[in-house]
């Protein structure tokens, strides 16, 4: 299973931004969080109590790979990205 470190710096803060967002959290955790994913910087350099930010980190980290599996599945049921016939329609 994948985890919430893998991610770490490897996102953008337009990735980031929609999930915390959703997330009620105190701004020091939120800065945090921006800084984790998107600066890279490591738990222990956030200036915040890691028994603080590790669920925040976990939680974004489930939304983000829940919310590119929630986009896929919208397109493919509800747009014809995935349907072979609709690309011939348009010739």
């Amino acid at each position: 299973m994948r985890h919430y470190k893998e991610q770490r710096g490897q996102l953008t803060f337009e990735q980031v931004k929609p999930i915390a967002d959703k997330i009620v959290m105190m701004p020091s955790c939120r800065r945090a969080v921006f800084d984790y994913y998107v600066h890279g910087k490591a738990v222990k350099d956030l200036k915040v109590n890691s028994s603080l930010i590790i669920p925040y980190l976990q939680d974004v980290y489930i939304k983000f790979i829940a919310g590119s599996l929630d986009d896929y599945r919208h397109r493919f049921l509800y747009s014809n990205d995935f349907n072979p016939n609709a690309k011939v329609v348009g010739l």
